[in-house]
């Protein structure tokens, strides 16, 4: 019986060692496999690959013939014909995009090892522009082991094509829609930039040459810092509206006039054209010419005769300083130059037109005012107090402060809009804080939202001008026109500008002209770049002053007179307007010739 139950046992364990013998096996052999494989692989490999991969470093800058930098322009790499992957910012791509100040860099390693005869080629595309193809041999790059370096920056030469017809013809119907007052010009300019866009996202990723401008770009091209300053003056000038200082200056200059126009006229230009230099000249005017029309017809006078001198004031003073005029705001942003900067250089010139201005005023204002009025109206004029002198007080002090902060912004780095718009924002969180403002009233009657949008628009318009090439070609013919004279180039610039401006909107023309006067340095590097932007500034500022259409400033003057029953046709403005202009614009010129030549 043992003998029987110990082969029983016997013949239970053999079999389990039978079945589970082969797989344990098995898996042993599996794994001992592997581990050989595995390093006879990396052996293999290291026998088969006796030297460290290369890797090749690209880099460089992409222009334009004016050495301006091109933005997403795309760079491929072929080695021996053969494309090769790159590497940047930490994404593999077939191609690399320039950034905003031309720049690529890149890094690949070759299909093939670079040997002495390698070829290797670097293509540059963008629409507008033509393509470049660089050809290098191995031997032409710098080595340091098994990495290759090589620095290329490259010129793209431009070229018309569809895009530069179409960003041309949409920004030329869009100017004469302004022009003629067809549409209000926030609808034309949004119409034309949303075009462009739809244009460049839909036809323009099958067709390249279509792609006029990405949207990335167009968000790019939005200058805040212009938005920023005028929305900051609007909120100031709105909360200081209501303190009552501006009707009460008014109420001064005719006390002081002693009701005499020639004196009565100067005062209201001196004392227009001094808040002109410090806001915006079309919020100066709609500040003070109801008070200066109330008050004219009281003395039976014509509000005119004292109206078209307080625009041209109006307009001279924006021109002085850099806050003054939303085309220097523009034209201070896109050069850098800052606020004390355009006093120092405009300052002067804008003092010697004021006493031609003063001059020509008196010569046409020498009546006398009819003295039965005199003394019903200087009762009304002693009445005239401030408002609120707690909240004018505290206004002053913040307008000083931001004063202040403008004299010293361009050596601190700060962008003139931070203390317009921080003194803007102060009035206006007080104002409402104190319950002297009405929040949403507030914003919806003092703050000019489509003039904002405007903007946006506009600078989307130009910046799709630039990308298509349209604006070189401008500026190409602006430098043949001058035949390379500095003398006449500034003179052109001056006169020019000045001449478009006095017939249609100089808003959208001081965009355009941006890019072109940037060009300009580029092609005319002899003469001091600042002559063009002062040319510039100068020329579509005082160029307003020459029709009625010519400024925001004059279309509002003008209507406040017409609403008063005092209509003001084009040639009534332009027997005073333009001749002003004339004289103003040749004493420009000769002030840029003798400085800035």
């Amino acid at each position: 019986m043992r003998a029987l139950n110990e082969r029983r046992r016997a013949g239970t364990k053999a079999p389990k060692r039978d079945r589970g013998g082969p797989f344990l096996q098995a898996a042993i052999c599996a794994f001992l496999v592997t581990l050989f494989s595995l390093q006879g692989g990396e052996t293999l490999g290291k026998e088969a690959s006796s030297q460290p991969s290369q890797i090749v470093h690209i880099s460089g800058r992409v222009v334009d013939p004016h050495l301006e930098p091109v933005k997403e322009a795309k760079i491929s790499v072929r080695l021996d014909g053969q494309g090769q992957e790159l590497v940047s910012g930490g994404k593999r791509s077939p191609q690399v995009s320039s950034d905003c100040k031309g720049w690529y860099l890149a890094e690949f390693s070759p299909s093939s090892p670079i040997q002495e005869g390698s070829k290797l080629e670097l293509e540059v595309t963008k629409p507008g522009f033509m393509s470049v193809v660089v050809s290098l041999e191995g031997g032409d790059l710098a080595q340091r082991g098994e990495h290759f370096y090589f620095t290329k920056h490259i010129s793209l030469p431009r070229k018309l094509g569809p895009g530069t017809l179409i960003s041309s013809g949409v920004f030329l119907v869009v100017y004469l829609l302004m022009a003629f007052e067809l549409v209000h010009r926030t609808v034309a300019a949004m119409a034309g930039a949303v075009f462009l866009l739809l244009v460049s996202s839909t036809v323009g990723i099958f067709l390249p040459d279509y792609r006029i401008i990405s949207f990335s770009a167009l968000s790019q091209a939005v200058d805040l810092n212009v938005i920023a300053l005028i929305l900051g003056a609007m909120l100031a000038v709105g909360a200081m509206k209501g303190t009552g200082i501006f009707d009460w200056i008014v109420a001064k200059c005719f006390l002081l006039g002693r009701f005499r126009i020639q004196t009565l006229s100067a005062l209201l230009v001196l004392s227009t054209a001094a808040i002109s230099a410090f806001v915006d000249n079309v919020a100066a005017i709609i500040v003070l010419a109801p008070m200066s029309i109330k008050f004219a017809q009281a003395l039976k006078v014509n509000p005119v005769k004292l109206l078209i001198p307080q625009v041209l004031a109006s307009n001279l003073g924006g021109t002085a300083t850099l806050i003054g005029d939303t085309t220097n705001v523009m034209i201070g942003s896109a050069s850098g130059l800052s606020f004390v900067d355009f006093l120092e250089n405009l300052g002067p010139l804008c003092g010697l037109a004021l006493v031609a201005l003063l001059g020509m005023t008196a010569l046409a204002n020498r009546e006398r005012i009819p003295t039965e009025s005199h003394e019903s109206l200087e009762e009304e004029l002693r009445a005239a107090r401030i408002k609120d002198r707690r909240f004018l007080i505290f206004g002053l002090l913040v307008g000083s402060l931001a004063v202040a902060l403008l004299l010293v912004h361009g050596s601190w780095g700060m962008e003139p809009c931070v203390p317009v718009l921080g003194g803007g924002a102060a009035l206006f969180i007080y104002g409402v804080l104190t319950r002297r403002l009405r929040m949403l009233e507030f914003l919806e009657r003092e703050v000019e939202w489509p003039l904002l949008l405007f903007l946006f628009c506009l600078f989307w318009m130009v910046a799709a001008l630039e990308e298509s090439g349209a604006l070189f070609l401008v500026s190409e013919a602006f430098v043949a026109l001058s035949h390379w004279d500095p003398s006449v180039a500034i003179s052109l610039l001056l006169w020019g500008s000045a001449l478009m401006a006095a017939f249609v909107d100089n808003l959208p023309l001081t965009a355009a002209m941006l890019p072109v006067v940037s060009h300009l340095s580029h092609a005319l590097p002899e003469v001091n770049l600042q002559g063009f932007w002062w040319a510039l500034a100068l020329g579509v500022s005082l160029g307003g002053n020459g029709t009625v259409v010519g400024g925001s400033a004059n279309m509002v003057a003008m209507g406040m007179a017409n609403s008063a029953g005092y209509p003001v046709s084009f040639a009534h403005f332009l027997r005073l307007g333009f001749p002003y202009m004339i004289l103003s614009v040749a004493i420009s010129n000769a002030w840029l010739l003798a400085f800035y030549k």
